[in-house]
């Protein structure tokens, strides 16, 4: 009976990720999945761990719907346990290892984390929150004699992956198998659910776009709690039979040394990545020969960068995507790159792209500036929790608000400016909102408000605009210190601008676009005097 519901699943034109990544497995059994570190699994290790963990997972009676989580760098077991929470119709809620205490508090308990797997480098954090964390177990990725091995409450991954695997429970294409937080616009991140139809959208979008094959191989650094790392290839990858490399955090060297060593073929980074490569010593002498594609997400690259990239034979495409849209929406070839300059390409080909006004109205008017609106197969369900939220996200017709500002040229997208004023610092999203949220809490701050400025290397990054309370006086050490309880260091201030008084429209709403243009101008006269 379970085969029946389980074949079912599949013939309704979105197989579920159980389907697909059973069929692989059988298929390729012996090939290499996952290399990571100095280990390496098979296609057959990979499923005997994943059924593993399923099995285990539904002997505490996690089943459709429960969440379950993973906090931890980069390594298979992310992969594992998604692939575990799909076999058993639960959520996969991957966290955000760069979050402050408060922030991964509030991420872990609005998901409603059952079950937690932590990484070594986390173990005391997560212990230090437990009285306040809704989480029930929690699995260390530790070996069994590690420290966490005897605490109450804890067990190791090397054990519950030996529990007795259970028949896959039947899915529908619109089950959700995932929730991605995104950074919060109103202080408080949101949970992107994405379900089972839109990862074989976006599997399909890849190959469409990219191709895939037996015999690719990707090297993945990018963080595998955003869709880009999680995402962008890696299901892809996998769903085709290739082999993925996965490091834990990024390294220009040891990224260079690994596609030489293990012959890469594809990867996917932001532009600040790109830009290290090509500074690093080791950069001019590796054989990169074998890199067919390096796909580049989160802001344009600029046109020095490609052009050194050119001269080293690295083929380099630019992408637009989100987590809304499971990664990827646009794209643009590798030969187009150095052509249409500052475009992200065309749509996917299971996806639209329209722009509209602020009433939803469509703007058909070539080159003329508007949000951009996506729809397709691949994008997200909604947000979790947040019916208000996500009613207001959407268009009639399922077309979703992006809040980024656009135009298309002869049917190419061009992405311009952020309607909601988010900051892109070396391919992470920061809200100004919740930087903001904070900055109001420090006592010596009459006013704040933050804009992003242009980086050389971080593309923007992140600008506290300040008008302090009468006597008192700040630093930006001293504001980072503060802020750095709250909010991830990525979202820190990397300049602190004193004002005498905010810009304020008539309203009294403070003008963004005015205190850009002051920290802009200020920052140049800064650069001419030295």
């Amino acid at each position: 009976m379970a085969e029946d519901c389980f074949t079912a699943t599949a013939m309704t034109g979105a197989p579920s990720i159980t389907h697909w990544f059973d069929r692989r497995c059988r298929d390729a059994q012996r090939r290499k999945a996952i290399t990571h570190q100095d280990r390496t699994l098979s296609y057959g290790d990979l499923k005997a761990k994943v059924d593993g963990l399923a099995g285990y997972w539904s002997q505490l009676g996690i089943g459709k719907g429960d969440r379950v989580g993973i906090l931890a760098f980069n390594c298979p077991e992310v992969l594992i346990a998604l692939l575990a929470a799909a076999r058993i119709g639960a959520i996969f809620v991957p966290v955000n290892f760069r979050l402050a205490p408060a922030e991964l508090t509030y991420v872990i308990n609005d998901a409603g984390i059952s079950q937690l797997l932590v990484g070594s480098e986390f173990e005391d954090v997560i212990e230090a929150l437990r009285d306040s964390l809704c989480t029930s177990g929690y699995i260390a990725l530790a070996a069994s004699d590690g420290a966490m091995a005897d605490r109450n409450g804890w067990t190791t991954f090397d054990k519950v992956v030996l529990a007795r695997p259970q028949p896959p429970f039947p899915v529908l294409p619109d089950d959700p198998v995932t929730i991605l937080y995104t950074s919060g616009t109103t202080g408080k991140p949101k949970g992107a659910i994405i379900t089972h139809r839109n990862v074989w959208a976006n599997n399909l979008n890849w190959i469409l776009g990219y191709g895939c094959s037996l015999d690719e191989v990707m090297l993945t650094t990018a963080p595998m709690f955003h869709a880009g790392g999680l995402f962008a290839e890696v299901l892809t990858v996998l769903m085709m039979g290739g082999h993925l490399v996965i490091q834990s955090q990024f390294d220009p060297g040891a990224f260079l040394a690994a596609i030489e060593a293990h012959r890469v073929t594809i990867t996917f980074g932001v532009p600040t990545m790109l830009l290290a490569l090509t500074r690093h010593p080791d950069f001019a002498g590796v054989d990169l020969s074998s890199l067919r594609l390096y796909i580049v997400g989160g802001a344009p690259s600029p046109v020095p960068l490609l052009r050194i990239c050119a001269d080293r034979n690295i083929p380099v495409t630019h992408t637009y995507g989100m987590t809304e849209a499971t990664s990827l929406h646009s794209f643009l070839g590798p030969v187009q790159a150095l052509e249409k300059i500052g475009s992200t390409g065309r749509p996917v080909l299971l996806g639209e792209t329209r722009l509209v006004d602020a009433e939803g109205g469509v703007v058909t008017a070539e080159g003329e500036k508007a949000e951009i609106a996506l729809r397709g197969p691949h994008m997200f369900a909604g947000y979790w929790q947040l019916p208000e939220a996500t009613a207001a996200a959407f268009l009639p017709g399922r077309w979703f608000r992006t809040g980024d500002v656009g135009y298309l040229q002869d049917g190419f997208l061009y992405v311009c400016d952020r309607v909601k004023d988010m900051i892109i610092s070396g391919g992470e999203n920061v809200y100004p909102a919740e930087v903001e949220s904070v900055l109001a809490g420090h006592p010596a701050i009459a006013e704040a408000a933050v804009v992003g400025a242009p980086d050389p290397v971080w593309g923007e990054s992140v600008v506290a605009a300040v008008v302090l309370r009468p006597g008192a006086s700040l630093g930006l050490e001293e504001l980072r210190a503060y802020c750095r309880q709250m909010l991830a260091g990525y979202k820190l201030p990397k300049h602190l601008h004193l004002l005498e008084a905010m810009p304020l429209s008539g309203s009294g709403k403070i003008q963004k676009q005015s205190l850009r243009e002051q920290v802009r101008h200020a920052f140049k006269e800064t650069r001419n005097d030295q």
